[in-house]
């Protein structure tokens, strides 16, 4: 009688311990790596805005590999940082503009208005919406769908690893991680470290998911740094790409970034 009790309390609290953990992760916000994307501006404060204001299309953009923002309103550009929270949360930062004088100058004074009241986002449909604290609609967007696989053509060695304890040069201090892609096939070839890698990987817009991947079994004198490269690739879910360097992203989280080589 006494054994079925105790059984009885560890499973309870194994389930507590999974309801916990889920609720932890659920309040990271699941779809933060949505955002690194080009948005055209659809309204602010309620209010339709052009498909092109001044001959432009008013466009919003995320850089989350930087945390930065930039907007191309019409007339003026906008440029400032954000800060992304639990739950979806936001909270942008003053930047800066140019300083130009048009005859339409509706979408930037209506963003430089209603940023600092933003709080929360939401993405649903490839419609992203700004909330304020009282969850009352402030400005709404639609995704602008670009194809930026040829970005990731070339090969790749990897210059910061994140979520480890440890640095890049302490993880890899003989040969760093390289990554390869071959565009036409959505297939790509790399060394961890160690051994080498081959596998595939689907890209939708900023969008970035691997599959499997198949690796030689070499023995080596340290393979944790090989260990954590490939577990960073199964979480990938975005991609940025600036100049020379590809940033790899989880969430709102910059895991893996790399310098072209070739």
């Amino acid at each position: 009688m006494k054994l079925n009790y105790l059984l009885a309390l560890a499973v309870v609290s194994m389930l507590s311990s999974c309801s916990l953990f889920q609720n932890k992760q659920n309040s990271l916000g699941s779809n933060a790596s949505e955002l690194n994307a080009k948005w055209h501006i659809l309204s602010i404060e309620n209010k339709a805005i052009d498909k092109k204001v001044n001959g432009k299309e008013p466009v919003f953009s995320f850089d989350l590999a930087k945390n930065e923002y930039a907007a191309i309103t019409g007339c003026n550009n906008l440029m400032g940082g954000f800060e992304l929270k639990s739950s979806n949360k936001i909270k942008f930062s003053r930047g800066v503009s140019t300083m130009m004088a048009c005859d339409n100058m509706e979408v930037e004074q209506g963003l430089s208005k209603i940023l600092p009241l933003v709080t929360s986002y939401k993405i649903s449909n490839d419609t992203l919406s700004f909330l304020d604290a009282k969850k009352a609609l402030k400005a709404q967007f639609k995704l602008k769908k670009e194809d930026k696989s040829a970005q990731l053509k070339g090969k790749w060695e990897l210059d910061y690893i994140g979520l480890t304890e440890k640095s890049i040069n302490e993880l890899f201090s003989t040969k760093k991680p390289t990554l390869e892609f071959n565009i036409k096939e959505e297939t790509l070839v790399g060394n961890g470290g160690c051994n080498n890698y081959s596998g595939t990987y689907k890209v939708d817009a900023h969008r970035l998911k691997f599959g499997a991947i198949a690796s030689t079994k070499m023995a080596c004198s340290s393979l944790e740094g090989e260990s954590a490269y490939f577990k960073n690739l199964e979480r990938i879910s975005s991609f940025s790409v600036d100049e020379n360097h590809l940033t790899l992203i989880t969430d709102d989280i910059a895991i893996l970034r790399f310098k072209k080589v070739k």
